[in-house]
């Protein structure tokens, strides 16, 4: 239940978003990503030069139970 989760993570980047997925799974936590399209209407400005990759965020989300051990976690990465 989303309810339950806390945020531990947000960042645009999808290479910093796969070090932080993979660091969680070496610790054995569960999480979920959530990621949002930022881009204004239409788009045109990320088609002409754009930075392609500061046009989605990214955030993990964790247990409750959880949030103490995955920001240690995430803090070593």
């Amino acid at each position: 239940m989303l309810f339950d989760k806390r945020e531990v993570f947000v960042s645009y980047s999808e290479r910093d978003l796969y070090q932080m997925q993979h660091a969680l799974e070496q610790a054995g936590i569960d999480y979920v990503i959530r990621q949002k399209d930022i881009r204004p209407h239409g788009g045109a400005r990320m088609r002409w030069g754009g930075n392609q990759d500061a046009a989605i965020e990214y955030r993990i989300l964790v247990d409750k139970k959880d949030e103490e051990q995955a920001r240690h976690v995430i803090g070593r990465c």
